[in-house]
């Protein structure tokens, strides 16, 4: 039972627990329509941000040459370098610039 039909009961007064059912129709299909422009909006932006953390480790895990399989200090965010750093260290020499 609706309150709208609690109202017709109570009051007896038919057209207007009608108009209380258009609006409570009408209500819920503007909430509805706003929720899933609010979820595909969140959905999406969610989506973006994944595929931009994703391509942002895939470029960081890129291997040089000298680095071997593991590759373990390409990780992260100062990928140049860290890599620079590394080969100066290890002694081998720095690969070029791939910007």
């Amino acid at each position: 039972m609706t309150m709208a039909d609690t109202f017709d009961r109570s009051t007896h007064q038919t057209e207007l627990a009608h108009d209380i059912k258009k609006f409570a129709g009408e209500f819920y299909t503007r909430f509805r329509n706003n929720q899933l422009k609010e979820n595909k909006a969140l959905n999406l932006e969610q989506k973006v941000m994944a595929d931009l953390k994703t391509a942002m480790l895939a470029k960081d895990e890129k291997q040089c040459a000298a680095c071997g399989p593991s590759g373990s200090h390409h990780i992260g965010q100062n990928f140049r370098r860290r890599r620079r750093r590394d080969h100066r260290r290890d002694g081998t020499e720095t690969p070029a610039k791939n910007s």
